[in-house]
């Protein structure tokens, strides 16, 4: 549905004092607080108004209304997927494709079906079937509709696995089962598949192929090549998935499994809901795994095509404030001490020596098997950069996803966030501990890398329109400038 016209939740405070505005981290960030309305963006009645005031037929009932909002050079794209329900009991579904700007800002699309004026929406209007036939007939992903078919998808597997490994010469696969795992129209899907074979063989009877629209999957293909040609292949405690094979002119990656159905990013949110202590300490073993894990990732010596340096991460986060003050100009100023402490810290210490990266490592990122082994998945930034990379970003996203996991109904922000707070600092302790034991990483390095990819957390806010978001997100940044500046 897209955003509700009700009010915010109330400010959380922390021991009486107010997160948001304590002087001493900041108080200039409280401009990031609220969005205005415009970018906000209209409810479900109005752009259902406004659609019919246009003169589009909408044949049956309006059942939700979809809001995607992504900020561009001078405005932000925007996206509104209307679903109706017809009185046959058939869903139809309206695409409506255009920008948002502030009000009063002259719109850049030329003539136009539809506008919400008061709240700077243009819109043009495309129909089409509902998203779940999409992933069958995507352009951008034209080899999709072979590898979900299960009849032409048993040849190309079979010649992969024959490929890959002696061992899987003899594998002839007996029955199939495709199935969408995870889908972006127009970006990504992977794919999985299991398998029986007709005799026995080695062969994984999981496998996995994942198309992209990029060079990602070339990336990830090499990155995931790399590691496991190291003892990362063996490691105890940490799964990596065996690449298979990458086909260069299609962009699809085949792989082995990694074992695991949950992700820690969903133990994460169970244990911060529920808050039970078993629970809660469960999740901290698994991050000190994780931590072990990256740790051998991080020696392993694989070597990698791009090297990433933190001025480039920084810069792409100014980058981006830089666009969304120009558009906002009510913001100006509101980051300038934040980036001045960001400055300070990374020009204080030298960058550790580079190692290979996952970049992308967050709970989301790390699979759980029963026996509590972790795998590391998704390979698609793979890099070299310093260890703080990695782990900065991963304490990051503890915080910031932690933070803003859905709270129990009729629970008061102010009163849950810090108790929330609480156990995300307990895992973030842990895991960075852990890492510690392994390997050296540089205090005011991670600082700096966390300080940045918490504040693109909160600018998604608004680059993105998330309302909601800097309700706890805010406060995560103005506790570590907190801890960064006590120290």
């Amino acid at each position: 549905m897209t955003h509700a016209s009700a009010p915010d939740p109330p400010i959380p405070t922390e021991h009486g004092v107010d997160v948001l505005t304590t002087p001493t981290v900041m108080p200039e960030l409280d401009r990031l607080a609220t969005l205005p309305g415009w970018l906000v963006g209209p409810d479900v009645a109005s752009v259902a108004a406004a659609v019919r005031a246009a003169g589009v037929e909408l044949p049956g009932e309006v059942v939700s209304v979809t809001q995607r909002v992504r900020m561009r050079t001078g405005f932000w794209e925007c996206r509104y997927r209307v679903e109706l329900r017809l009185t046959s009991g058939e869903v139809q579904v309206v695409d409506l494709v255009g920008e948002m700007r502030p009000p009063g800002a002259a719109h850049g699309l030329g003539d136009v079906a539809i506008v919400l004026a008061e709240y700077g929406v243009a819109l043009h209007r495309d129909v089409r079937q509902p998203r779940q036939a999409d992933v069958m007939h995507d352009p951008a992903l034209p080899a999709l509709a072979g590898l979900l078919d299960p009849v032409a998808v048993v040849p190309v597997l079979e010649s992969v696995l024959h490929a890959a490994n002696p061992d899987y010469g003899g594998a002839r696969i007996a029955t199939i089962s495709p199935r969408v795992m995870r889908y972006k129209p127009g970006s990504r899907c992977t794919n999985r598949y299991d398998v029986t074979y007709n005799s026995p063989t080695a062969a994984p009877t999981l496998l996995i192929s994942k198309t992209y629209r990029g060079d990602k999957g070339d990336i990830a293909w090499r990155g995931m090549s790399e590691l496991w040609r190291t003892p990362m292949a063996q490691h105890p405690s940490v799964s990596i998935a065996e690449p298979l094979g990458f086909d260069a002119d299609r962009k699809v990656l085949f792989q082995g499994p990694v074992l695991g159905e949950q992700t820690l990013k969903e133990l994460l949110a169970d244990a911060i809901r529920g808050r039970e202590a078993a629970d809660v300490d469960h999740v901290g073993r698994l991050f000190e795994l994780a931590a072990e894990g990256l740790v051998a990732l991080h020696r392993s010596g694989a070597g990698a095509d791009t090297t990433l340096v933190f001025a480039e991460e920084r810069d792409d986060a100014f980058g981006g404030w830089e666009r969304l003050s120009a558009m906002v100009p009510s913001l100006a100023g509101a980051t300038d001490e934040l980036f001045a402490l960001i400055d300070g810290l990374a020009g204080a210490t030298p960058a550790d020596p580079v190692a290979p990266c996952h970049r992308s490592f967050r709970p989301a990122q790390i699979l759980v098997g029963d026996d509590d082994r972790v795998g590391f998945i998704d390979f698609d930034g793979y890099c070299l950069a310093e260890p703080a990379c990695d782990v900065a970003l991963m304490r990051a996203t503890i915080r910031c996803y932690g933070a803003s996991v859905k709270y129990p109904a009729g629970s008061v922000l102010a009163d849950e966030l810090p108790r929330r707070l609480a156990i995300l600092d307990d895992w973030c302790a842990a895991f960075s501990d852990r890492y510690r034991q392994g390997a050296a990483v540089s205090a005011d390095r991670v600082a700096a890398w966390e300080l940045v990819e918490t504040y693109v957390h909160l600018q998604n806010s608004w680059t993105k329109s998330r309302p909601a978001r800097p309700q706890t997100t805010l406060p995560v940044l103005r506790r570590l400038v907190g801890e960064v500046t006590g120290r």
